[in-house]
């Protein structure tokens, strides 16, 4: 990726770009289903058999050029849609971590949208995946990576039973990196 590709729909000197593409970021809001590569997604939809309205990754990133709020909900629901499996939460969050590194975002704190998720695996399974994708990608990478669960207002409103899932997952996914880090020494 050329540094001026980052900043592709706004009108930045090159210079200015490179230097910005440059300097070592954090971003603190960035929802995790929402930042995957068009390669990675494609992958999966193939993988677990999700139909896509786009043939190729390239066609996909086309399509997901946001023309409205509801348009980027419609691609942020395919995407989801794509996660499946134990090894896909492992492939999305090293995926993250590289587009992060690309950019020299050395830190990022992630939204997830674990209600989306935990319908498809249980907690432990989901947090034992996210643990090794973000563990892995972090050594590949060299970036940081913390997860924000996020409790969907239209998901979970007036449904006590999946706050509870989430605040459970969240629980425990702390709970893992606390072991993990006390581990590392």
């Amino acid at each position: 990726m050329r540094y001026t590709e980052v900043y592709n729909n706004t009108k930045v000197d090159p210079g200015i770009a490179s230097i910005l593409a440059a300097m070592p970021k954090a971003e603190i809001h960035v929802h995790l289903e929402g930042a995957l590569s068009p390669e990675l997604i494609h992958r999966l939809s193939k993988r677990n058999h999700v139909s896509l309205p786009a043939d190729t990754p390239e066609e996909w990133q086309r399509f997901c050029t946001f023309i409205s709020f509801d348009h980027f909900l419609e691609c942020f629901r395919i995407t989801t849609e794509c996660l499946v499996q134990p090894i896909d939460f492992i492939e999305m969050a090293e995926d993250f971590l590289m587009n992060q590194a690309k950019q020299n975002i050395v830190y990022s704190e992630a939204f997830f949208s674990a209600i989306l998720h935990l319908k498809k695996l249980p907690a432990d399974e989901l947090i034992d995946a996210l643990s090794e994708g973000i563990h892995e990608g972090e050594k590949k990478y060299g970036n940081r990576m913390a997860l924000i669960p996020d409790l969907s207002r239209d998901k979970t409103r007036g449904k006590p039973e999946y706050q509870e899932a989430v605040l459970n997952l969240t629980l425990k996914g702390r709970e893992t990196v606390i072991k993990t880090t006390d581990a590392d020494g």
